[in-house]
């Protein structure tokens, strides 16, 4: 374990409670709100392979975080791809530089049509009263496979310790304070945090302070799905990222751009990465 959670995040939908009844709970939903211009989804880097990484594993196929492995299946991958650039005709194009704040700014705004952003990661902020003029709700997933909301994209904050601090003990003494149960669901919740901890996620008080922002995607941060880690990967995200994008706004065949997000994994395994070093001796 390299540092101890106290913010924990997962793509998630953020919807409208004073436009529609309920969050869609189904794909084919959103891509009928998305048909009536009410949907937003943030494409921008790197959340356009988060959004990629969702709905693969909500289809029951996670990508590998295995390096040494293809990143998905060709066919299975160009399901994920095809999906997305469906979704993305119907969405404003400004969605390809926006992340998930701009979106929820967007979505807040009083005079706002959009109504939906079914794959984001949520910032419990907006759930709020009175933080924006529409205060947004969130929910589980809408789900594209069969098995639930499952398969979203990790993500999240977590506290660690230098090697090299100064003042170490005090250090890691505040680290264990803050990532607390106690801490987590007091303190840090009522200061705005968004907490990683399980005794915060289940509190009536944090839930009703909040629009239920917990309670109401729970299901969705248990079934999450966790990205690759190793040395490297960070580099492959940003690549694969671009290369989402531009298949989407070329018009690339899906199953190329799938062939090369697998060659830029592979390529990113430190086993290449140290190889390609070592001048092939």
């Amino acid at each position: 374990q390299w540092a101890f959670p106290i913010d924990a995040a997962t793509q998630v939908q953020a919807w409208r409670p004073d436009a529609i009844s309920a969050p869609p709970a189904r794909w084919s939903e959103v891509l009928d709100l998305a048909r009536q211009d009410r949907v937003l989804l943030p494409l921008r880097p790197p959340h356009v392979l988060m959004v990629f990484y969702t709905l693969a594993g909500n289809l029951g196929h996670s990508c590998t975080t295995d390096s040494s492995d293809d990143l998905i299946d060709v066919e299975i991958g160009s399901q994920v791809f095809e999906a997305m650039r469906e979704i993305t005709a119907l969405v404003d194009p400004a969605c390809f530089e926006m992340d998930p704040i701009a979106v929820s700014e967007r979505m807040a705004e009083a005079s706002s049509r959009f109504v939906c952003a079914p794959l984001i990661y949520g910032y419990v902020s907006y759930a709020t009263d009175g933080f924006r003029a529409n205060r947004l709700a969130f929910a589980d997933v809408p789900v594209i496979g069969s098995g639930g909301p499952v398969g979203s994209a990790l993500g999240g904050t977590g506290i660690a310790v230098s090697a090299f601090s100064r003042a170490r003990d005090a250090a890691i003494d505040f680290a264990y304070w803050v990532a607390s149960g106690d801490v987590q669901r007091g303190p840090y919740a009522a200061a705005g945090g968004q907490p990683g901890h399980a005794a915060a996620w289940e509190d009536q008080a944090v839930n009703e302070a909040t629009g239920d922002f917990y309670r109401d995607t729970r299901a969705t941060l248990e079934g999450a799905w966790v990205r690759p880690r190793h040395d490297g990967y960070m580099a492959f995200q940003q690549a694969a990222s671009e290369r989402i994008l531009s298949g989407m706004t070329s018009r690339h065949q899906a199953r190329q751009v799938v062939a090369d997000l697998n060659r830029l994994f592979r390529e990113s395994s430190p086993a290449q990465v140290s190889g390609a070093a070592g001048g092939g001796a």
